[in-house]
Order: C-alpha cells, then structure tokens, then sequence
C-alpha cells in the first residue's frame, strides 16, 4: 500500500497492510535534525519534506498560514497584530503559533468593528496545492481549519468567552457564525485544491474536563461544528476531529455528528484509548494516545517504545487506528524518542498484531 493508501483504509475503520504512522510536526528542532535547517514558519514544502524523512503516512497543512491567519510581521518589535485584529507576542516557546496578548473583541459592540478576512484572497491555498503536488497521490494530505471556539476565543479571550457563554451567550454565538463564514469555505477551497482529509482543530477540555459543560456545548457551540462537519462530509471527505482535554462525556456527540476519526485520546486527560475503542471503534478510526505530557518528552527509549507497544497492542487490532501522540510533537521531546515512537510503528504494527 501507498501511505495515501494506508490512511484512507484507516480512516475507513478497515485494516491496512500496517498502522498508518501521523503526527502534527510542531517542532522546529525536529525539523533541523530532519533537513538540515530550521524553517522560518509552518510551510507545505518543508513540512512535506519532514513526512518523507520520518516515513509518516499523512502531513498536516494549514489554510493561508498556521491557524488561517495571514499575519504582518514587518515590524522590527516582536508583537504584531494579525489580520482579524488580535495582538501577538513572538516568545520562541510556541512555535508554529504565536501567544495571543490583546483580543478585540471586548463586548458585543466590537464585533461590528471586525471586518472578516476574505477566504478566497490569493495565497490562502497556495501551501495546499503545493503539498498536493509534492505528494503526488503517495502521501495522504490533511487540510487543517480551525473549529468555532478556537476561533471565538483567538478574537476575545478566554475571560470574555467565558462570561458570554455563561450568561446571554450572542456574543459567543455571533463569532462562532463569524468563523464558521470563513473556515466553511476554506474548507471548500482546500477540497477543490485536492485534500484527502479536513481536520478540524478544536480543543474542547481541560485534563480534568470539558471547558463547559456539555449542556453548554450542547446548546451553543455544537450547531456550528455539525455545520462545518456536514459541509465537509456532503463532498465525500473524511472529517479528522482534533480535541486535546478530557473530553469523555462528549464523545458520543461528536460521532453522532459524523466525525471520521478522533485524535489525540490524550492520557493525561483520562482518555482510555481501550475504552475509544471498545465503545466507538467500530463507528470511527482512533488516533493517538502515545504520552506527549511525560513519556515523550522525559522518559527513556525504553519507556517509549514499551508505552508505543501498548497502543498498538489495544488500537490496532482489526484496524482503523493510527499511531501518534496524544497531542503533538514539540521540541521538549527528545528526537531519538520521536524516532523510536515511529520506528516501533513500523516494527510491530504491520498486520496481523502480534504483541
């Protein structure tokens, strides 16, 4: 099987001639070790370029920059402001994105003063159609768009989200609809520029529970996200859902909504990945689940592998489920650790299981 090949049998909940290898490559030291280099940003050529070296099966590619903001970095200082208004601050610990300092949107007032970005300007899919004709037809290509609440957040903070939802909730809403007009037809580019795959990224947790309570969700913030998903899903395209946190009690929402597959099943959040897919794995592929918060990052070789070994021992038997980690690859993670995650992959999943 072609890598292409082998995610799309995955993503169908089949079972491939191996588990399909994926990760979200935020690491530029990662990236120095593979080419040679380090990128100046997130881009589809290097990030093409970084699959093929890791042997990984599907790359990770944004809409018109890292999150879909297009920002001016023109200034000599290291704040900026991006093109729907939000402040800044380039700190070097959170590559490929920056940290948020100042929101404009402060009340209901302020979302008039937006003016949404066009998602048909030029250049929003340039970085797609590049990776789509690197890849040729080989590697599986992901489409990355963010979900409503990222997008409400990233435009008033956490404080203002927070006090909208719990009370009149139209200044929540009215975002959530503002990012929906735009990432609805982003993704709609993205899949006539020749994506396999729309992830939408949209952490709904904390380790210790959802933001909100699913009620809450429920209510408000789900509409919109079974829009995005139907549009996704009306062009025949598989919908990869991303949500770090403990999101236990709103899973069952998120497959009725027609999800393809759910990443990260994070461990420290109390996500049993034996209990994903006992419950849910013969409805959508499972992806994940290799300790990002403590084994990647501190723990030995060792450690990595035995831990690689018992994903794959519970998520990939009778297929639809790809190794990565349960959130994404950063530059606190030793390399060799990264290697050895992959490397196990390739050793021990090739069908049928034998751990």
């Amino acid at each position: 099987m072609t890598p292409r090949q082998r995610f799309l049998t995955a993503i169908r909940g089949e079972q491939p001639d191996r588990v399909p290898l994926f990760d979200f490559l935020d690491s530029i030291k990662l990236f120095e070790y593979l080419l040679g280099y380090k990128p100046e940003s997130y881009n589809a050529k290097d990030v093409m370029l970084a699959t093929e070296k890791l042997g990984l099966d599907a790359a990770f590619i944004t809409y018109g920059g890292f999150a879909g903001y297009t920002s001016d970095k023109s200034s000599d200082t290291n704040i900026y402001t991006d093109e729907w208004g939000t402040k800044y601050k380039i700190s070097g610990y959170s590559w490929p994105v920056d940290s948020p300092i100042e929101f404009p949107v402060k009340n209901i007032s302020d979302i008039k003063k937006l003016k949404l970005p066009d998602p048909n300007s030029a250049g929003r899919v340039d970085d797609i159609k590049i990776a789509v004709e690197m890849s040729k037809d080989d590697i599986a290509i992901i489409g990355g768009v963010q979900g409503p609440l990222t997008t409400a957040f990233l435009l008033a903070g956490w404080v203002t989200l927070s006090y909208s939802l719990m009370e009149d909730c139209k200044l929540a809403t009215e975002l959530f609809e503002m990012s929906n007009n735009y990432f609805n037809q982003a993704v709609l580019n993205m899949i006539e520029a020749g994506v396999d795959f729309i992830c939408i990224a949209e952490d709904l947790g904390f380790e210790s529970g959802t933001f909100f309570s699913p009620d809450t969700y429920r209510k408000y913030l789900f509409p919109y996200i079974e829009e995005q998903i139907k549009i996704i899903k009306d062009k025949n395209i598989p919908v990869y859902f991303h949500s770090d946190g403990n999101i236990n009690l709103i899973v069952e929402d998120l497959v009725g909504m027609g999800i393809s597959c759910l990443h990260p099943i994070q461990r420290t959040a109390h996500m049993d990945i034996s209990q994903i897919k006992k419950k849910y794995g013969n409805k959508i592929a499972i992806v994940g689940n290799v300790d990002s918060s403590h084994t990647l990052p501190f723990k030995s070789k060792e450690e990595v592998i035995k831990e690689t070994k018992e994903c794959l021992k519970i998520g990939a038997p009778g297929g639809g489920y790809i190794l990565a980690s349960d959130s994404d690859i950063r530059d606190d993670m030793p390399v060799e650790n990264v290697l050895a995650m992959f490397e196990t992959g390739r050793k021990y999943g090739k069908y049928p299981i034998k751990i």
